[in-house]
């Protein structure tokens, strides 16, 4: 069976963060959340669920996310932003991965986005692909992404 670490990155998310723990808690084996110090209820939310949560000075996105990969044991990771959530059709696909051995090193999602409170399915905007779940090797190249298995499924995301 395989197994799923979630990343997450956060800064003053206090108003995302529940909901998408509460997505992810379904099919995460691990949560790892890297805070930038943040000033609001981010950090007291998140510790409400089974999480491993990192206080860093901020040194960038990639220096964020590459921290807190490094703090996995999983088969799999899935990076997220916190004000991503998973859908129910992606939740019940990650269920599914977890049972079958994953013929690829990479996994591509399709991000759905809500602008102003509309989900966005035209003018270039969906399916917005993002390769945003890897297997074990935690350090690679863009030649990787040519390996990729693609699932036709929802992120979604608010701006």
């Amino acid at each position: 069976m395989n197994s799923f670490s979630v990343v997450i990155i956060t800064l003053n998310e206090q108003d995302n963060i529940a909901r998408c723990l509460n997505s992810v808690s379904q099919i995460a084996d691990e949560i790892v959340i890297v805070d930038a110090n943040s000033t609001d209820r981010t950090k007291e939310i998140a510790q409400s669920f089974d999480v491993k949560f990192y206080e860093r000075a901020w040194e960038g996105f990639s220096i964020a996310k590459n921290f807190g990969n490094n703090q996995c044991t999983k088969d799999w990771i899935l990076s997220i932003d916190a004000d991503e959530a998973l859908s129910e059709e992606l939740t019940h696909s990650i269920k599914e991965l977890k049972k079958n051995p994953i013929d690829a090193d990479l996994i591509t999602l399709n991000r759905l986005t809500n602008y102003c409170g509309h989900w966005v399915h035209y003018c270039g905007w969906y399916p917005d692909r993002k390769e945003e779940s890897f297997g074990e090797a935690k350090e690679f190249g863009r030649e990787l992404f040519t390996k990729a298995s693609i699932l036709k499924i929802q992120l979604q995301t608010n701006i």
